[in-house]
């Protein structure tokens, strides 16, 4: 993530990657990280360097080459840093209650053993169409590239 200045200057988000319809990861950031994700991952993918990289990118390249149609979906925005990060933390813990199997390793009280164990959760979940494991009140954005 881009250092920022001032901690307490709004301008941190929280946000969702949604895929089909179902949340499969949660974080918080400002600037352009999240919106950048899927051309960073993209990269790593086509420079064969995506294994080596955290789980919760390889179930970003997983879902993307199932063909799944990936979205952000920012959950709160204008905030300071902690309180970014809360919100984070407090929407993980909110969908894993709910069953969901998240790529968050960080937060996470169950986190998921393999990139595997989550992309079959995500596309057995899609099936379904369950709302409950989407975004609260998302404002979805257009990617960057």
């Amino acid at each position: 993530m881009p250092v920022a200045e001032d901690p307490n200057r709004p301008e941190f988000y929280t946000y969702h990657f949604v895929a089909d319809g179902v949340t499969f990861y949660v974080g918080h950031g400002r600037a352009g990280r999240a919106p950048m994700r899927r051309s960073h991952v993209r990269g790593l993918v086509r420079n064969g360097k995506i294994s080596n990289s955290d789980l919760s990118k390889r179930v970003f390249a997983a879902l993307d080459r199932a063909g799944c149609d990936l979205k952000l979906a920012y959950v709160a925005w204008d905030l300071i840093k902690a309180e970014a990060g809360a919100r984070e933390i407090a929407e993980i813990g909110r969908l894993v209650a709910l069953g969901a199997v998240l790529a968050n390793v960080s937060h996470n009280r169950r986190a998921p053993r393999s990139c595997e164990a989550v992309v079959e959760w995500v596309l057995a979940q899609r099936r379904r169409r369950p709302a409950i494991f989407g975004p609260a009140s998302p404002r979805f954005v257009d990617w960057t590239s």
